[in-house]
């Protein structure tokens, strides 16, 4: 195919990596190439370039692609720019629509490389030949209840319905030879390198999306300072898109003066091949900000330095504040050295008590200032353990969990161990987040307090174990009703009652639960004929993360025992073992009667 090395073409699609891959494709044939990410940035850029043709999505944000083709036709300046509409056309309605929209060709997805090229070659040789029509039509179409109104010329509705008719042939092609080519596949196993590359493809997915999903600055540059990647809160606050910025350096983005600083920093940290800290100054709309960047070196899998890495947080409010804070601490000093001067020739002793209360006064504001951050670090720690880390981690779960089910056969059996595997990693991830979480708020969060019968609690929880999986529960003596917070007595027995199962090994499981009364206090045990506890390990399984099985397989997050023994101690009582190997273990603990639970 002859190439069209004159020609402009805009594309227009929402997805930054469609839109690479398809302007890859046509600067390869030549083509000049701008993208738009929506209809009405598309719009934009027509009026300001004028290209020789528009290869555009239809479902987009802002404005989608029908409405930017029927505005692009209805324009006497740029009306004559053929416009390619790319569709997965599901519905007859879309039909009617690009030709209502005045659309000059259908393309659908997933497209051929090779066809697309062809129905672009051949609307600009159309559109260099051809003479436009000088009347419309006017023409009323139904289709599935809705009416439409279609102003194309005839010329052009036949080329539409022609485009559509051969886009049909094209992916029924299109289907045999993909069916061919899966059987051959099944048959050569060899060809690793389509697998490799969307294994590299989901990889930028993932970090794509972890970098976006969080509101710190994230990006990468080359060792020559170019950009390859940034986040999208770069995007926003510096008003440039991905695809815009690649290649390009901090002196095409920032004033000079602070590129140059950027750059700098950049050149210590691969200088030192270390990691470096420091302020930085952004000039964005609304000002200055400053920052904390973070700065690394990137390595290539030869462990050849290929750039840095750097993820900057917006502390301008902090040093506002440390700002005004000083100024106010500087005028309340100089108001105290005027009163001092004034009081010191009366009475020599006052000028001493007010110096000592000053000094006083300073370290109280310092250590409410130590409690404020150290509070507010706190519940950023929780907020990003219960929002900014568990949804991607939930949504790279299920993104697995789909790539599983819909990709299932050409991953292989070894591909679906790995998928298993991922997806066994990602849900014990997402299961400690979780347990921090709770472990977090125990004191934190208060409880309405509840009468609750533990007898039924336990029959409860025991009603929700595994069936026919050898397992005996028995409750050995009556069991108390008390005043309790029934999250926080649930989560006592019910982690006492898993541990017992999940740390047994025999065929029959039997797990006992009892209950001793005592003068000041309930005290209650559950045993087990598990594998047993060594007693040098009897306080290091009650500290976080501290887990005796370090087997891959186990789904343990370390966390259950040092969770329910802080519950337990933050009301005043306390939780023991007993154990021998072999034989199983005894799990004691204390509630103290009368006390508010």
């Amino acid at each position: 195919m002859e190439k069209q090395k004159s020609k402009d073409i805009l594309i227009v699609e929402d997805s930054a990596i469609q839109a690479e891959l398809l302007r890859r494709l046509l600067i390869q044939e030549g083509y000049g190439v701008s993208v738009a990410r929506n209809g009405s940035e598309g719009l934009k850029k027509v009026k300001e370039t004028r290209p020789d043709i528009i290869v555009s999505d239809i479902v987009m944000p802002v404005m989608n692609g029908y409405e930017m083709c029927k505005e692009i036709k209805e324009n006497h300046e740029y009306g004559d720019v053929p416009v390619i509409l790319l569709t997965e056309l599901r519905d007859p309605g879309e039909i009617i629509k690009g030709i209502e929209s005045g659309a000059d060709n259908y393309v659908t997805k997933p497209y051929s490389s090779d066809y697309l090229l062809r129905r672009i070659a051949d609307l600009l040789s159309r559109r260099n030949g051809d003479v436009k029509s000088s009347e419309m039509g006017g023409l009323a179409v139904i289709i599935n209840d809705e009416r439409y109104e279609i102003k194309s010329n005839p010329q052009q509705i036949l080329n539409l319905l022609l485009s559509t008719y051969e886009n049909s042939i094209q992916q029924n092609r299109e289907l045999l030879k993909a069916q061919i080519e899966l059987k051959r596949l099944n048959e050569q196993l060899e060809e690793r390198v389509k697998e490799s590359t969307e294994d590299l493809l989901k990889n930028q997915r993932y970090l794509q999306a972890l970098m976006d999903n969080t509101t710190a600055v994230i990006y990468i540059k080359d060792l020559n300072g170019r950009y390859k990647m940034v986040n999208r809160q770069f995007e926003m606050l510096f008003d440039v898109a991905g695809l815009e910025i690649t290649d390009k350096t901090d002196y095409d983005i920032f004033p000079g003066e602070a590129a140059s600083s950027y750059i700098i920093n950049d050149r210590m940290v691969l200088e030192k091949t270390a990691p470096l800290e420091m302020e930085e100054v952004f000039s964005q709309k609304d000002g200055l900000h400053t920052y904390i960047s973070f700065k690394f070196p990137l390595f290539d899998s030869n462990g050849k330095l290929s750039g840095v890495c750097g993820i900057s947080t917006d502390i301008t409010e902090r040093k506002r504040a440390e700002l005004e804070l000083m100024r106010h601490r500087n005028h309340l000093e100089e108001l105290v050295e005027e009163r001092t001067g004034e009081l010191k020739k009366a009475n020599l002793q006052l000028h001493r008590e007010i110096e000592e209360r000053k000094r006083i006064e300073e370290n109280h504001v310092r250590l409410i200032m130590d409690q404020e951050r150290t509070n507010e670090e706190l519940n950023n720690l929780l907020y990003i353990l219960s929002h900014d880390l568990k949804t991607p981690i939930r949504s790279i779960g299920s993104l697995a969990d789909w790539i599983k089910e819909d990709h299932g056969v050409s991953l292989g059996e070894d591909g679906m161990e790995n998928m298993d595997l991922l997806i066994s990693r990602v849900r014990r991830m997402y299961d400690l987040l979780d347990s921090i979480y709770r472990y977090s708020k125990v004191g934190r969060v208060v409880e309405k307090d509840l009468a609750i019968d533990i007898s039924s609690l336990i029959r409860d929880i025991t009603d929700t174990l595994p069936a026919n999986e050898g397992i005996t529960v028995e409750i050995l003596q009556d069991m108390p009703e008390i005043v309790f917070e029934k999250s926080y007595i649930d989560q006592i027995f019910h982690n006492l009652i898993s541990n017992a199962i999940k740390y047994n090994d025999k065929g029959s499981k039997v797990i006992k639960i009892g209950y001793v009364e005592e003068e000041n206090f309930h005290k209650f045990y559950v045993s087990d004929n598990g594998v047993g506890i060594d007693e040098k390990h009897f306080e290091r399984i009650f500290k976080i993360f501290q887990k005796l099985d370090l087997n891959d397989e186990n789904t343990s997050s370390g966390m259950g025992l040092p969770l329910i023994k802080k519950i337990i101690e933050m009301y005043g009582g306390r939780i023991w073992v007993e154990s021998i190997i072999g034989e199983g273990s005894v799990f004691y603990f204390t509630l103290p009667k009368g006390v508010k639970c």
